[in-house]
């Protein structure tokens, strides 16, 4: 029987999303992230169970990164955030001047997870974290669980949501990053939605990759 399973998830909602539909695919013990279904056949993140986790453009595609690399980054799974808990990748959805964007047709059919927007100075965190059988967990008020799923090692993946206020640096660099990164089009109605992504890590000794998710700007 397969143990492969598809969450999918995003912030707003169907008529106002404020992220991309995001994919969290549990394949046995691996586990692959992506923005959406058109963007995860080009490039993806996968956290395999060996404890490598990349940033990279797949054999598919034939897209390439510096010198002709396929990988774009990598980290090295961080040590256990608590016992028996293993943090894993944040996507973060701040607000922005843009508001939200459309949904692409493709994705209406879907079923999706919806997790309220951010307001105005606020960005929403989805997290991952692994967890070892039998461990106890306890998740913060503000934390609200959008799906639970087993990995074939008897541990599960758990994909929480919250909110919280967006630092004034970080809201500056998301603006100044949406004003360099204009996409011109001669029709900027007729653009199908996107997502522009920022990829950093946390600056602790977990080195916890980040993934911001911002509306790509266009303009004419």
């Amino acid at each position: 029987m397969s143990r492969t399973k598809t969450v999918r998830f995003a912030s707003g909602n169907p008529d106002a999303p404020f992220s991309g539909v995001w994919r969290l695919i549990i394949d046995h013990n691996d586990v692959y992230i992506g923005a959406s279904k058109s963007a995860m056949s080009v490039f993806k993140i996968s956290l395999h169970k060996s404890g490598v986790w990349v940033l990279a453009a797949t054999r598919q595609s034939n897209a390439t990164f510096e010198k002709g690399n396929r990988r774009a980054k990598k980290w090295t799974r961080p040590l256990e955030h608590v016992h028996g808990v293993t943090r894993g990748p944040s996507i973060l959805v701040p607000h922005t001047s843009l508001g939200s964007r459309p949904l692409p047709p493709n994705e209406r059919q879907k079923q999706v997870i919806w997790y309220p927007k951010p307001e105005v100075g606020e960005t929403v965190e989805f997290s991952l974290y692994f967890i070892n059988p039998d461990t106890p967990t306890k998740w913060n008020a503000n934390e609200t669980v959008l799906a639970e799923s087993p990995l074939a090692n008897d541990g599960y993946i758990a994909l929480l949501a919250s909110k919280r206020q967006s630092t004034e640096d970080f809201q500056t660099t998301c603006e100044k990053l949406l004003r360099e990164n204009v996409i011109k089009s001669s029709n900027p109605k007729g653009f199908l939605g996107g997502s522009f992504l920022w990829i950093s890590e946390s600056q602790d000794d977990f080195k916890i990759p980040l993934i911001v998710d911002l509306p790509v700007p266009i303009g004419q």
